[in-house]
């Protein structure tokens, strides 16, 4: 046994030196270990300290920090810093990015699935002042109205209306008050 109270314990300062211990080791106050700290067991901290920022919470570490296997959280992370993944991301609840109009999101990869709004006839894809520049589709576009305040150019056949449904064809020409009704 080593026992000391009230002094500060040396072992080996001006060499290298081992201590190997069988047991637990107990202390009051701070220990500071002026090496690497290796451990065969687990490592239990019990003070429940809550972390307000980096320089807080039960464990402190001023470096950096490796980890070979996976890491659960029971509670809610923080990064202060950049976050970066090399491996996929996945998420089992809602995603929010950014918290203001001048936070972006930028994607450097294809979009691979479909983007579906959650509520129905709710969200807009761009607004007057933040329009989308040019809309390239491959398929069939549903569209409830269509405004358009530009030139149109149609390279195919044109069917408007759907028989037998009592919809009329309005043409407005360049004048004012001027229009075509066709109506059969």
């Amino acid at each position: 046994n080593l026992t000391t109270t009230g002094a500060n314990v040396y072992i080996n300062p001006t060499g290298v030196a081992n201590v190997y211990i069988k047991g637990n080791i107990t202390t009051t106050g701070n220990t500071s270990l002026g090496d690497d700290l290796l451990v065969a067991g687990n490592v239990k901290v019990t003070d429940t300290t809550q972390t307000t920022s980096n320089t807080t919470g039960a464990v402190v570490i001023s470096g950096g920090v490796g980890i070979a296997k996976n890491v659960t959280i029971g509670g809610s992370v923080n990064v202060h810093g950049n976050l970066h993944a090399n491996g996929n991301i996945t998420s089992d609840g809602s995603l929010t990015f950014g918290d203001a109009a001048t936070d972006n999101v930028v994607f450097a990869a294809d979009v691979n699935s479909h983007i579906i709004p959650n509520t129905d006839d709710t969200y807009d894809l761009g607004s007057t002042g933040q329009q989308w520049r040019n809309l390239y589709l491959n398929g069939t576009a549903n569209l409830d109205i269509v405004d358009i305040d530009g030139a149109v150019q149609i390279d195919a056949a044109v069917t408007v209306g759907v028989a037998g449904t009592g919809q009329d064809v309005i043409f407005y020409g360049d004048t004012s008050g001027k229009h075509l009704i066709w109506d059969q």
